[in-house]
């Protein structure tokens, strides 16, 4: 499962990233309404930001804009 870490001045979502899967794509997605995922900005596509590190097989995705309330999900979608 993902997990999220939060810190003053920055929130850390990861989640286990297998970068030979060519089969499939990961987006990590960010809303501040849990009810509106359609106007959700994504801060991470595996088809465009391929991962520099990875640690024991988790990727970790750094996210820095300060909001009071931030929602993230983890979608997988078939290539």
């Amino acid at each position: 499962m993902p997990k999220l870490d939060r810190f003053s001045n920055r929130r850390e979502f990861r989640f286990p990233f297998d970068p030979g899967r060519d089969d499939i794509a990961c987006l990590v997605e960010v809303t501040a309404s849990a009810n509106n995922w359609q106007s959700a900005s994504v801060i991470f596509d595996s088809r465009t930001d391929y991962p520099s590190t990875l640690s024991n097989g988790w990727l970790t995705v750094t996210d820095t804009a300060i909001a009071t309330r931030r929602f993230y999900r983890l979608r997988v979608i078939s290539r």
